[in-house]
């Protein structure tokens, strides 16, 4: 039987910000650019979410903390190797 109460729809790039995020880990630094990907949109997923109440907001919160966490460590690699290189 249909069910009449209203659906939430899930179209939103939650799971596209979380696996950009982690596909960063991956890739040295060419992750930067995945960390960035992933932060841009799991802030305008958030942002839809918090308007619309659509589901995925967790999934979102975790690509914006793994593409943080990209970019940081990314940053500490190029910190790391050009210390190393210098000197």
């Amino acid at each position: 039987m249909y069910n009449a109460e209203k659906t939430k729809s899930r179209f939103n790039y939650a799971g596209s910000s979380l696996a950009a995020g982690i596909i960063g880990f991956f890739i040295p630094f060419i992750g930067f650019l995945f960390g960035i990907a992933g932060f841009l949109l799991a802030k305008r997923t958030i942002k839809t979410i918090q308007k619309t109440g659509e589901k995925g907001y967790y999934v979102a919160m975790a690509g914006l903390i793994c593409s943080i966490a990209v970019i940081v460590a990314t940053i500490l690699e190029f910190i790391g190797v050009w210390i190393f290189y210098i000197n």
